[in-house]
């Protein structure tokens, strides 16, 4: 229904923002399986709250976005997936950055959150 059509679309926007240009890739998409189920954890955030999967049970849909506070490509797609989390915010879709690159620092996560004006939660992951 309606919600699969939205869910489609912003599939679709994760998987331009992501793939930038990478055709062989694209190809593949129609054999990429969705609504695949991720083992519960728990990460802090930069300002020391904690996220945990299981307290997203009212979200349709969970995103989960490996970032790098210095990768160009996340520097490039960190601003978009705030536009695409704002935009379906309301149909209760819940994207979740995830750094786990060791050399990040918490500083660094947040200056990295501010400078991309940045509001989805993006957690530190200390035991990669």
């Amino acid at each position: 229904g309606e919600v699969a059509q939205e869910t489609d679309g912003l599939l679709e926007h994760l998987v331009e923002v992501h793939l930038v240009g990478l055709e062989a890739l694209r190809r593949r998409l129609p054999r990429l399986r969705t609504g695949r189920q991720v083992a519960d954890f728990t990460l802090s955030d930069f300002l020391g709250t904690e996220h945990s999967l299981r307290n997203l049970d009212n979200s349709k849909l969970v995103v989960l976005a490996f970032l790098g506070t210095e990768c160009p490509l996340a520097r490039l797609y960190g601003p978009r997936l705030e536009q695409i989390a704002a935009a379906y915010k309301k149909n209760e879709i819940t994207i979740l950055g995830i750094i786990s690159n060791r050399h990040d620092s918490v500083t660094e996560i947040a200056a990295y959150a501010r400078r991309n004006e940045i509001t989805f939660p993006i957690l530190k992951d200390t035991a990669n």
